[in-house]
């Protein structure tokens, strides 16, 4: 029964994101700019510029995207009529960020490809982005779970932007 209920959530989660046209355009603008750089400029600039296009991936793509579905959820009484049907905290919470982490670890690859940055080193590369993608996710569902409307759960999601935009010039 557990695993109908998880597959209901997901498949749950997929019409949300294609019904809602703010969800896409947070999924595909980071990518998109990038390959705009991508295309205007040599890889030389191109590595300054991959810092921003993560930036944009982890915000928008990790992070708002996860503390705009709860709180939506919130405000349309949803997520009281899952709790009340019997969807457990677990599944709820693991339904909720396994899409915006899969979107943004394919955009985090994506986007050194788009923009021909040659001598990477993967490994590293993928670590760092995964966790600061998951750190993301996390700090942006605290974020919904404790905002009481979407305009605070915008609010803080946009400090964290802010903040993430800040740290990235200075390293």
């Amino acid at each position: 029964m557990g695993n109908n209920r998880f597959m209901s959530l997901l498949w749950l989660r997929w019409q949300f994101i294609w019904s809602n046209k703010l969800f896409l355009i947070s999924i595909i603008s980071p990518v998109f700019y990038m390959w705009l750089f991508g295309a205007f400029f040599d890889s030389d600039i191109n590595k300054f510029l991959v810092g921003m296009g993560l930036n944009m991936v982890y915000s928008f793509t990790a992070g708002s995207f996860v503390s705009t579905m709860i709180s939506e959820e919130k405000e349309k009484k949803n997520l009281k009529s899952l709790i009340l049907s019997g969807v457990k905290q677990g599944e709820y919470i693991t339904t909720v960020i396994i899409f915006p982490i899969i979107f943004s670890l394919v955009e985090s690859i994506l986007i050194p490809i788009l923009m021909q940055i040659k001598d990477m080193e993967w490994g590293n590369y993928l670590v760092v982005v995964s966790l600061t993608s998951l750190v993301f996710v996390l700090l942006n569902l605290l974020f919904a779970f404790l905002a009481k409307n979407q305009t605070q759960t915008t609010v803080c999601s946009l400090t964290l932007v802010f903040i993430a935009s800040f740290f990235a010039n200075i390293f």
